[in-house]
C-alpha cells in the first residue's frame, strides 16, 4: 500500500508540475548561461538610451548657451542705447539684415514684445531687469539640465563597470 501511495504521489507531482521531478527547481546550465548575455544586452540597451538622452541634453545645452548669448547682446545694446543722445540718427532693424535710418526722439521708454506679439512700454531699467530675469531663468534651467547630464554620466559609468565585471 505504501508503494501505491508513493506511486500516486509521484503521478500527482508529475501531473501538477510536468517538468519537475522534485519540489526544488533547477535552472538548466543552458538557461543560466543565457541569463548573462541577456543581462549584458539589457545593460547595453540602457547605455544606448542614456547616450540618446545625453545627445538631447547636449542640444538643449547648446540652445541655452545661444539664448544666454542673445540676452547678453540685448543687454549690451541697452547699455549702448543709453549713450545715444536724443535727436541722433540711428539704424533700426526692419527685418533680419535690413535696417532703416531713423532719428531717436527719446530713450526713456522702449516698446517691448512680452510674448504673443503683445507690445508694452518699458523703461530702460525695466527692460534691463526683464533681461536679467530671463538670463537667470535660462541659467537655472541650464544648471538643472547639467545636473541631469551628470546623473546620466554617473549611471553610464556604473553600467560600464557592470559590463566590465561580467
Amino acid at each position: 500500500m505504501a508503494e501505491n501511495e508513493q506511486s500516486t504521489n509521484r503521478e500527482t507531482s508529475q501531473h501538477d508540475h510536468p517538468h519537475t521531478h522534485n519540489q526544488t527547481t533547477h535552472i538548466p546550465a543552458e538557461q543560466e548561461s543565457n541569463a548573462e548575455p541577456q543581462l549584458g544586452q539589457q545593460t547595453i540597451a540602457e547605455l544606448q538610451m542614456i547616450q540618446q538622452q545625453l545627445d538631447e541634453i547636449q542640444k538643449i545645452t547648446e540652445a541655452a548657451d545661444e539664448q544666454l548669448k542673445e540676452i547678453a547682446t540685448m543687454s549690451e545694446s541697452l547699455d549702448s542705447l543709453e549713450l545715444v543722445k536724443p535727436g541722433s540718427e540711428i539704424l533700426v532693424p526692419v527685418v533680419r539684415g535690413m535696417f532703416a535710418r531713423a532719428t531717436l526722439t527719446e530713450i526713456n521708454t522702449l516698446k517691448v514684445n512680452v510674448g504673443s506679439d503683445i507690445i508694452v512700454d518699458k523703461t530702460l531699467a525695466q527692460a534691463r531687469e526683464m533681461l536679467e530675469n530671463q538670463m537667470m531663468e535660462v541659467a537655472a534651467y541650464k544648471d538643472q539640465i547639467e545636473s541631469q547630464r551628470s546623473q546620466l554620466i554617473a549611471r553610464a559609468h556604473h553600467l560600464g563597470a557592470r559590463i566590465t565585471q561580467e
